[in-house]
């Protein structure tokens, strides 16, 4: 399966700084220099991107009912302010390398969510409008899994063997939380506005980041004080 998975809403091709009005552009790379768009192979198709992203899921360990603490992640990142194509890449990249590589690491796999941030910190207010005009397109990411995720549940019902092998997450920086939690609230369907967690985490490379992981029977947010 491809290492690495990406959701562009940039124009250009998308490396852009604008909004790609044609909507959005899926790409996968197996490696190389990720900030170079010649590492990517572009999906012709949301639906051919979908059918990828099942298969590779269904390609991770199936642990039985009670260990589900032992799935695989699947999980969307969603960048900050001030982050052009190639920042948001070599972030990614680097978050990927950092948790999903390695014997301790994360097992399953991460998804990039690139809204077009201007890459510049002088562009702010331009970074936030750009953040509120994509929140649909992210919303309607989140339907789609959403949607995909009931018909596993109810394809379960019949046959336990189509039961899920991973677990949903998001994890968003900075002004990447207002794309994908406030205005999702705004703009989606009430059944992806709770979240089951919500939490700050620091590290030396990764700054304060919310993480929400979504689930179906969500109804509360949760939020965890940063350690001292």
């Amino acid at each position: 399966m491809p290492k690495y998975w990406l959701i562009s809403d940039r124009n250009n091709n998308g490396i852009g700084q604008g909004m790609n009005t044609a909507g959005l552009t899926y790409w996968v790379s197996d490696g190389g220099d990720l900030t170079s768009v010649g590492s990517w192979q572009k999906v012709r198709t949301q639906n051919a991107f979908q059918k990828l992203l099942a298969a590779a899921a269904d390609e991770f360990p199936d642990f039985p009912p009670g260990q589900n603490e032992q799935q695989s992640h699947v999980t969307l990142l969603v960048h900050g302010f001030n982050v052009s194509f190639q920042s948001a890449t070599s972030f990614y990249q680097k978050f990927c390398d950092s948790l999903f590589t390695g014997q301790d690491s994360l097992s399953g796999l991460c998804i990039l969510y690139d809204w077009p941030s201007l890459g510049s910190v002088l562009g702010y207010e331009p970074d936030r409008a750009h953040a509120r005009a994509c929140a649909q397109d992210l919303t309607d990411v989140l339907s789609i899994l959403f949607d995909y995720l009931v018909d596993r549940q109810n394809a379960t019902i019949t046959n336990q063997a189509n039961a899920c092998k991973a677990k949903v997450s998001m994890i968003a920086h900075s002004m990447g939380i207002m794309c994908c939690r406030r205005q999702c609230r705004r703009h989606g369907r009430a059944r992806i506005n709770h979240c089951s967690l919500a939490c700050l985490i620091n590290s030396s490379w990764l700054p304060p980041t919310l993480i929400t992981i979504f689930s179906i029977r969500a109804r509360r947010t949760i939020t965890m004080a940063q350690p001292s």
